[in-house]
């Protein structure tokens, strides 16, 4: 059997919809791509070709009137942060980005403390954080214990972590608190998946 690897991995739709959307703006020297859209030198290349800039980071000086948020999504707060700086907001956030904001924002509002799997400084767990005034990231199993004295824990996870893991850890914090009610609902995304 011979492997062949390729040169650059596909994207899933979500992504490819926000280069889409970043790539057929009418007006594209008047956009900023606030973070990082794709990991593809040659993607960002053909959007910077086409006039758009590209920030760092959805807190990053922005020289253009208009602001596009990545797939990764981002918290309501900081959406209305760049609205009261004057920028007009183009959305490209993945439809299932926005299910686990969703789903995490339901957890809350149902009582239980939101846990989210991930990592803790990736730009779709800060999205998804944003607009809680508590929460735990879970990095690791050892991160667990900090849910101690919990009664009810709504747990969620961010859309790229392996299914697998997301799922071992549930069962773990599920042993960890016998007595405590948790919750989970699967966020990992299906081309994750």
């Amino acid at each position: 059997m011979q492997v062949i690897l390729a040169e650059s991995y596909g994207m899933c739709f979500g992504v490819r919809d926000a280069i889409e959307l970043a790539l057929t703006t009418p007006h594209p020297r008047e956009l900023t791509v606030l973070g990082e859209l794709v990991h593809n030198a040659e993607v960002l290349r053909r959007v910077r070709d086409a006039g758009v800039r590209i920030a760092p980071s959805l807190e990053a000086p922005v020289e253009t009137p208009r602001v596009l948020i990545t797939a990764h999504g981002a918290s309501d707060a900081a959406i209305r942060g760049l609205r009261e700086r004057g920028l007009e907001v183009d959305e490209a956030t993945c439809p299932l980005v926005r299910h686990a904001h969703r789903m995490l924002q339901r957890l809350v509002n149902q009582g239980y403390f939101p846990v989210i799997i991930g990592k803790a400084d990736h730009v779709e767990v800060r999205g998804l954080t944003g607009d809680l005034h508590e929460h735990l990231v879970i990095e690791s199993p050892a991160d667990i214990e900090r849910l101690a004295g919990r009664n009810r824990i709504g747990v969620a996870s961010q859309t790229t972590q392996p299914v697998d893991y997301v799922r071992e850890i549930v069962t773990q914090i599920r042993q960890a608190y016998p007595e405590a009610e948790v919750r989970f609902v699967d966020t990992v995304c299906q081309p994750t998946k």
